[in-house]
């Protein structure tokens, strides 16, 4: 019983971190782009 809950708390955890991972490398991805185009657009003018 003790094994299994320290398992499931580390696979949550783990899925926990990753999901997190990847929302932040998407925003940073995201936000890369954003900030070229801001660029791209300033140096039009």
């Amino acid at each position: 019983m003790f094994n299994q809950k320290v398992l499931r708390l580390l696979l949550g955890s783990t899925i926990l971190s990753t999901i997190f991972s990847v929302t932040m490398l998407a925003l940073t991805v995201y936000h890369h782009q954003k900030i070229q185009q801001m660029i791209k657009e300033y140096s039009r003018q």
